[in-house]
């Protein structure tokens, strides 16, 4: 029996695909280039959010969950950067 699916989730196919270790090819760089892209994507999206609630074309409840997505992705990325920074740093503390 599938616990997700039993949870009530009416699928589970998105989290058992990124779950799933890459066959494409795709090195580390092209995959910190994609976030990097998506990240800037959702950037652009919220503040084509925020401009179409003061011009009235989009509403509030779009908005913000245009913000929301942009503000963790951002976030994410930051805390990456972080802990690259930090896995630099303890390996140039290797002695050798």
């Amino acid at each position: 029996m599938d616990p997700i699916g039993a949870a009530g989730a009416t699928t589970t196919a998105p989290l058992r695909e990124a779950l799933q270790p890459r066959t494409d090819g795709a090195g580390f760089a092209s995959q910190v280039q994609e976030a990097i892209s998506d990240t800037n994507h959702l950037l652009q999206d919220a503040d084509r959010a925020a401009a179409g609630v003061a011009d009235g074309s989009v509403g509030t409840v779009e908005a913000v969950l245009s913000l929301t997505k942009a503000e963790l992705s951002l976030r994410h990325a930051v805390s990456m950067t972080t802990r690259a920074l930090e896995a630099y740093r303890e390996v140039m503390r290797l002695q050798l």
